[in-house]
């Protein structure tokens, strides 16, 4: 009987160490709205419960990009348009205005292929839709940069090249992303 005591005993013991617990504090109002509701639990808290901690436009708890809308850092394109080659070679060219208030230290930029009727226009060497192109600066506020000529692919079905997404690297580490939408077309 004794072991069947002690039994019980240590199995108690274990359910209460390994439960969570739930503590609920009132105002004492009979206004719900100032009711306060505390949880303790094992379960890790996320981002939705503690908030985003962005640490140079990454979060250091969920690793999520700040995403911006780049038409506030980038200005208007002064130039954007493309040519074909004769070996089926995109010619790009690109110009736009830091309107950051940073010094940009370097600019990656999204580019995406598409044919006539809307659909992807593949490189045919190695077969992507797009491209990423890497310029590099300081470019200071209000400053014009670049790209002037580049060949950024291979698609002799490429009928529109669109500047999507742009990633900005800051003199003073920061980065943001976002999207920015402009756009040439053939047709």
């Amino acid at each position: 009987m004794k072991k069947f005591f002690t039994f019980i005993s240590l199995i108690m013991c274990l359910f209460i160490l390994c439960s969570c617990s739930i503590e609920t504090t009132t105002n004492n109002t009979d206004n719900y709205d100032d009711e306060e509701i505390k949880y303790t639990s094992s379960e890790e808290l996320t981002c939705d419960d503690l908030g985003h901690d962005y640490q140079k436009g990454v979060c250091t708890r969920c690793g999520e990009f700040v995403e911006v809308d780049m038409n506030q850092r980038v200005g208007k394109p002064s130039v954007l348009n493309f040519n074909t080659n004769s070996a089926n070679g995109i010619n790009f060219r690109w110009e736009a205005k830091n309107i950051s208030g940073k010094t940009i230290k370097y600019c990656i930029v999204l580019i995406k292929f598409e044919n006539a009727v809307g659909d992807p226009a593949y490189d045919e060497i190695n077969g992507n839709d797009f491209c990423k192109c890497r310029i590099t600066g300081p470019f200071n506020p209000n400053e014009e940069f670049c790209l002037w000529d580049d060949v950024i692919g291979y698609s002799a079905d490429c009928s529109k090249v669109t500047v999507d997404q742009i990633t900005l690297e800051y003199a003073d580490g920061s980065y943001e992303t976002g999207t920015y939408g402009w756009y040439y077309s053939k047709y």
